[in-house]
């Protein structure tokens, strides 16, 4: 019975994750390129991409993290739920 509720929930969070990821990431990155070229017009700045890939990064390492917690979470629920385990 567990081996299946952790298929399920796997399954449950990880199919939706690899369309938020590059869907999100692509907009994210759309965005941060054009906040930032229109924020940062200085000749000190020399590449935007490095601020546009760490803005990326940071918030596709965010989204998973809260994703994770929020999975996990999930998970301990159903257990309990499911199995009557406290």
């Amino acid at each position: 019975m567990l081996h299946t509720l952790r298929k399920h929930v796997l399954i449950y969070y990880a199919l939706p994750v690899v369309p938020a990821i590059i869907l999100g990431g692509g907009l994210v990155a759309a965005i941060a390129q054009t906040l930032f070229t229109i924020s940062f017009d200085v000749p000190v700045i020399h590449s935007i991409h490095a601020l546009v890939f760490s803005t990326v990064a940071m918030t596709i390492a965010f989204f998973l993290a809260v994703y994770c917690i929020y999975g996990f979470d999930t998970y301990i629920t159903m257990k309990r739920d499911t199995l009557n385990i406290i």
